[in-house]
């Protein structure tokens, strides 16, 4: 699956990228928020999103809304973040976010996220 990887630190993209093409994906890493908001406005865009909360110009909160404002989108989207208050927790789902991974995480436990989020895209295109 195309996966949207999108993170101003270009350390955690590149483990990002290698993890998931080992898992079987196919990344599309982007370090700035604005290109992300370009790939996620086309009509190719990747069906799952892991987002970055902390960022310049537009935060993964703010890219969230924009990929929630798209008519009919379904992007299942994670967000990435040291921020891990569940008042954070709160904010990123209301602003339109499927899950919520705290960093630094552990790889296993993206994958099971990141498998969950497959399963649901799956899932809704078999419907």
């Amino acid at each position: 699956m195309r996966i949207l990887v999108v993170d101003d630190d270009s350390m955690l993209t590149d483990l990002l990228e290698s993890l998931l093409t080992s898992w079987g994906h196919e990344p599309v890493v982007f370090n700035k928020s604005i290109e992300a908001l370009t790939a996620m406005a086309r009509d190719d865009a990747p069906q799952l999103a892991l987002l970055d909360w902390n960022m310049p110009f537009v935060d993964g909160l703010g890219i969230c809304q924009s990929i929630r404002r798209r008519e009919g989108n379904c992007t299942y989207i994670i967000l990435l973040t040291g921020n891990v208050s569940k008042q954070h927790v709160l904010k990123a789902l209301a602003a339109g976010a499927n899950d919520y991974v705290v960093k630094p995480f552990r790889p296993d436990h993206l994958r099971a996220r990141i498998d969950a989020g497959v399963q649901a895209i799956e899932c809704k295109a078999a419907a």
